[in-house]
């Protein structure tokens, strides 16, 4: 999903997070069914927020999905929690 895992970090701790870091997350947090129903049955609201600003990331134009599905689902799991 994402190039290294040093591009991420730079992108996160530089306030420029690219679409390599959102992939990256959303693959491993919001696409992984096995991540994500541990984290909904283990801490929800910490679900709630990271659906938050993946959506906020959208929202200010930081993140451009490129497949209509991670639009969708995101759109769908922040009304759901």
């Amino acid at each position: 999903m994402c190039e290294n895992d040093e591009d991420i970090t730079l992108n996160a701790t530089t306030n420029n997070p690219g679409d390599s870091y959102h992939w990256y997350l959303n693959g491993v947090i919001i696409e992984n069914e096995e991540n994500y129903q541990f984290i909904l049955e283990n801490n929800k609201p910490a679900l709630s927020e990271i659906i938050d600003r993946f959506q906020e990331a959208i929202d200010r134009g930081l993140w451009r999905p490129k497949s209509n599905s991670a639009l969708i689902n995101i759109g769908k799991l922040g009304k759901f929690l």
